[in-house]
């Protein structure tokens, strides 16, 4: 009998590296509370839902559980190097979507995937044994913005990989990996758009945004669907990652966000 979801979500939580990334990002979360320094939108709810996204979408692939944890945890981290920032209390949409915003917070916002591979890098203790999965989930956070049209300079030069590379920070790209991150990218877009908890003065600026580039809800639309049209249209060509495409992705993510929220006791395929 195939494995079910909630099976493969528990297995894959009660991975070490798992749950010492998930501590990790509280740590970040509260230490930023502490100090004043609350992102919003909130970044810990954001990458806790990118993370189950990831694991939806493994589980669907039939991924390996180290596969589906190393994908979890890029998607626990991804956003790691906000909290890195200098100086900075980060509104992501409103530094990319203000244009009365200083170059200067707009490139040190965009810093963040570089950030976050330093931060995990440096702060996530594993063993011996999933440090190639550590080495993993740091390529497809600091490589996942490179799959979208409108952050692609947040993807580092080949210089500055083959720098982490020295560094022993992350491996040689195989040719899965460019699923892993694009997945990654897709989940985040999507979650970003879709999903997320905003105030007013944000969401004003992501609506002027989003009709400045010409999207608007359609008649029957939700907020996710609208993301995944926009993930379609942003995101490199990609007909299928680990099998999905993006409209199939925004489709999982709308059939969990129901089923945590109604609390089902089962996920199906």
């Amino acid at each position: 009998m195939a494995v079910t979801f909630e099976q493969f979500e528990q297995e894959v939580n009660a991975l070490t590296i798992v749950h010492d990334s998930e501590k990790l990002l509280h740590t970040f979360s509260e230490q930023g509370t502490e100090s004043g320094r609350r992102l919003e939108p909130e970044v810990d709810t954001h990458s806790m839902r990118v993370a189950n996204g990831c694991t939806v979408v493994a589980w669907e692939a039939d991924l390996s559980l180290r596969e589906a944890a190393t994908l979890r945890v890029a998607g626990i981290g991804h956003d790691f190097g906000k909290w890195g920032c200098a100086n900075l209390v980060i509104n992501s949409a409103v530094l990319l979507c203000d244009t009365d915003q200083s170059d200067t917070m707009r490139a040190e916002q965009r810093r963040h995937p570089e950030i976050s591979l330093h931060l995990l890098h440096a702060m996530l203790t594993v063993t011996e044994a999933d440090e190639s999965m550590k080495q993993k989930v740091g390529l497809y956070v600091v490589t996942h913005h490179g799959h979208h049209r409108n952050l692609a300079d947040n993807y580092p030069s080949e210089n500055k990989l083959a720098t982490y590379r020295k560094n022993r920070s992350i491996p040689v790209l195989e040719p899965n990996d460019h699923d892993f991150g694009a997945v990654l990218s897709v989940v985040d877009c999507i979650d970003a758009i879709g999903f997320r908890t905003i105030g007013d003065e944000t969401r004003r600026y992501v609506n002027e945004r989003l009709k400045r580039e010409g999207y608007e809800l359609l008649p029957g639309e939700t907020m996710v669907d609208l993301a995944t049209r926009i993930a379609e249209a942003e995101m490199e060509p990609m007909p299928k990652v680990l099998g999905q495409t993006t409209r199939q992705i925004g489709a999982l993510l709308k059939q969990y966000e129901v089923y945590i929220r109604t609390g089902h006791d089962t996920y199906i395929k």
